[in-house]
């Protein structure tokens, strides 16, 4: 089974709205990218979600801080004071650079351009394969990586979308849930349902492996019964 298919497995399993996301880096864009035009990283991730093929680099990103954190440029000397008196995401310079130092530093050199496409028109294996979700979809796909694995996912959750979405989990090689920053969600216009939950190419084929033994997937176990009977005819006060 090829990796389109894994995905397509878990995609239907989750009943997702739109595509997932495949999202390598690369020196020359994939043949069947769209025309090299300005790009926001946040857009274009949505854009890829619904059929589009696209090719970012650090000349055609509109968005200073996704060039950064996307590795495709160095991040700019302000970025502290940016943050803390612009962006107001830290109330000084001294929270923006504790917080910084303690997330993985964005993937340098790993190629000219990031792509982003929709999984049944990657041209090749992507890095990463991303999932605009629900919460109860990201929870089949957590419990689906941790039922081989035994080992939860560590989460750099509270950073720009493109970095805790991509950036993030191209440095670890790990799954990482994204739940979208205020920014991200206006620019590109994200439900306020929806997170992004990130899972590396190497960790799809036992996700999809696992979906008739898990109970996150499709198994049918003992305690589906006993949730029956913890459930009971409790109903939600109003």
């Amino acid at each position: 089974m090829g990796y389109v298919e894994d995905v397509a497995q878990l995609q239907s399993l989750i009943k997702l709205e739109g595509s997932p996301v495949g999202v390598w880096y690369a020196d020359l864009p994939p043949s069947n990218a769209r025309e090299l035009q300005p790009e926001v990283a946040c857009q274009s991730l949505q854009e890829a979600r619904y059929g589009a093929v696209v090719a970012i680099s650090g000349d055609n990103s509109r968005c200073i801080g996704g060039s950064a954190w996307l590795g495709l440029v160095d991040p700019p000397t302000y970025v502290y004071a940016f943050l803390a008196e612009i962006e107001k995401s830290f109330a000084d310079r001294c929270a923006a650079a504790t917080f910084l130092n303690a997330i993985p530093t964005p993937p340098t050199h790993a190629g000219k351009y990031v792509i982003m496409a929709p999984i049944d028109k990657c041209e090749r294996a992507p890095s990463l394969v991303l999932f605009v979700c629900s919460p109860e979809q990201a929870a089949r796909l957590l419990g689906l990586h941790a039922f081989r694995r035994g080992a939860p996912a560590r989460l750099y959750s509270y950073a720009a979308a493109c970095s805790a979405a991509i950036g993030i989990p191209m440095r670890t090689s790990e799954l990482n849930v994204c739940f979208i920053d205020n920014a991200a969600r206006n620019i590109a216009q994200f439900a306020s349902s929806e997170l992004i939950v990130s899972v590396p190419f190497g960790d799809l084929h036992n996700m999809a492996e696992s979906i008739e033994n898990c109970i996150w997937g499709t198994a049918k176990v003992l305690f589906h019964a006993e949730e029956e009977k913890l459930k009971g005819d409790w109903h939600l006060p109003r």
